[in-house]
Order: structure tokens, then sequence, then C-alpha cells
């Protein structure tokens, strides 16, 4: 499923007060694949409800009717080589 999504933190030059960005996921079965310049990502949960594993480490979101909840868990820093 590819989906274009609107955000407004970003004004565009063509297009005053909106930029768009392209949501890149396949949803296979209950899992849902997440595709990023940072990485591949993978999440599985139900509506209100969902846990998932990425590129910047673990988290868990939740909420409905406007409010939300997400607490990510950071993966430690990899090692830069110089």
């Amino acid at each position: 499923m590819v989906g274009v999504i609107s955000t407004a933190d970003k004004p565009s030059s063509s297009l005053p007060g909106m930029s768009f960005y392209l949501r890149k996921s396949v949803n296979v079965g209950p899992f849902r694949f997440n595709v990023s310049k940072s990485g591949i990502g993978v999440s599985t949960g139900f509506n209100g409800f969902r846990i998932g594993t990425g590129p910047r480490g673990n988290y868990v979101h939740m909420g409905a009717g406007g409010i939300y909840y997400r607490k990510t868990f950071r993966l430690k820093p990899a090692r830069r080589w110089r």
C-alpha cells in the first residue's frame, strides 16, 4: 500500500503551507512492512494498538479518538568508523 499524506510542518514553494511525502508500506497478513531512507521496519497490531521495530528502535503506539500515545525504545547508537 502506498499512500500520499500531507503535513504542514514545512511549506513547499509550489504549494504554500503544504508538504507531501509518500508512505511506503506493504501489509502481509497481520504485519506491516515499512520502507524508508533509514531502513526497513515491521509492525503488527490492531485498531488502536500497534507495536513495531525499525532502524530507530522499538515502539508502542496506542490511542483512538484523537488522543494517542507513542513510546520509542531507542537502540544503542551504532559505532561510527572514522
